[in-house]
């Protein structure tokens, strides 16, 4: 059983929702495209990306035949690289502009308008700029099978984890029950766990760092 919350909102505006509601409640983020990534670097919950396929693709591209003019795909790299493997498939020819950060969607979409494309296909950020300049944009959007296998992976993501602090849990229990106190490093020599209930800034603290060089190393 999975307990779900769902929030909107793209890139820094996802950024900001994160920031404010996970507080420790939530065990793993799902997302997609550039906010997946942009979530990744700036918070600390596992996040798994909604993945775009050909499939997810191939029904857009077939709406875009009722427009004059050339094909653009716009996008982070989760649907240009989809979008590039379906490029050696179908008959239908198109060209790709990839985006890495939102900052740029406005000038690559500028310069897909100055190439005069008959329309574009775009992910979620790159729509939303392209309706606000007027142009020609079919939203691609994940299929239920991408969806799937995004819960699937966040399940299995969770499990992994739950088994790992339950290892954490089990270790911790057998250090504290030996009849000797135990005191463990990191190789930066920061103090890891401490059965005898040091304290960082204690004189104890900085003697143990100072014979760090003689302790046994795990």
């Amino acid at each position: 059983q999975i307990d779900l919350t769902l929030f909107v909102g793209d890139m820094e505006q996802g950024l900001e929702i994160a920031r404010s509601n996970f507080h420790g409640d939530y065990d793993v983020v799902i997302s997609r495209g550039g906010t997946a990534g942009l979530l990744r670097q700036q918070i600390s919950i596992p996040v798994v990306e909604i993945s775009f396929t050909v499939y997810d693709i191939l029904p857009v591209l077939r709406l875009a035949d009722v427009f004059h003019g050339q094909i653009a795909v716009v996008g982070f790299p989760s649907v240009t690289d989809a979008a590039g493997t379906l490029q050696s498939i179908v008959s239908r020819s198109f060209d790709i502009f990839p985006i890495t950060g939102s900052e740029q969607t406005q000038s690559v979409l500028e310069t897909v308008r100055a190439q005069q494309y008959g329309v574009i296909l775009c992910d979620t950020i790159s729509y939303t700029v392209a309706q606000r300049m007027g142009l020609n944009a079919i939203l691609i959007t994940s299929g239920r099978e991408s969806i799937r296998m995004a819960f699937e992976n966040a399940a299995n993501m969770f499990h992994a984890q739950e088994r790992l602090r339950e290892e954490n849990r089990f270790y911790r229990l057998l250090l504290s029950q030996q009849p000797s106190e135990i005191a463990v490093f990191g190789p930066d020599k920061t103090l890891r766990y401490s059965s005898a209930g040091i304290s960082p800034d204690s004189g104890v603290m900085e003697l143990l760092q100072l014979l760090s060089h003689c302790l046994t190393v795990l």
